[in-house]
């Protein structure tokens, strides 16, 4: 059975799998599944926003860079880990929270 700081590394580590390295990483929350049987491990990113986002303001608050007009949002992946195995069984995009 895995412990918490290794669902974190598991979580972390497939994350930079699919995305390389995101720009400033954080972890935002971390609890146990229902049933007791996964880590769900939620994970934040900064991101380049895509033209629906800038718009209807999808993910709030929209940082534009002084240099030039490339704007970040923050991302939220929550992703599930199999707490015997330490296996990632999924990542889900979540909602992001309320201002």
């Amino acid at each position: 059975m895995i412990q918490i700081k290794e669902a974190v590394k598991a979580a972390i580590d497939h994350l930079t799998t699919l995305y390389g390295s995101p720009r400033s990483l954080q972890l935002e929350e971390i609890y146990l599944s229902d049933d007791d049987l996964n880590w769900l491990v939620t994970l934040s990113f900064l991101a380049d926003a895509d033209e629906e986002e800038i718009f209807t303001g999808t993910y709030g608050m929209i940082a534009q860079l002084s240099k030039g007009t490339r704007r970040l949002v923050r991302k939220y992946k929550t992703l599930e880990v199999d707490r015997e195995s330490g296996e990632v069984r999924s990542m889900r995009i979540r909602p992001v929270p309320s201002v």
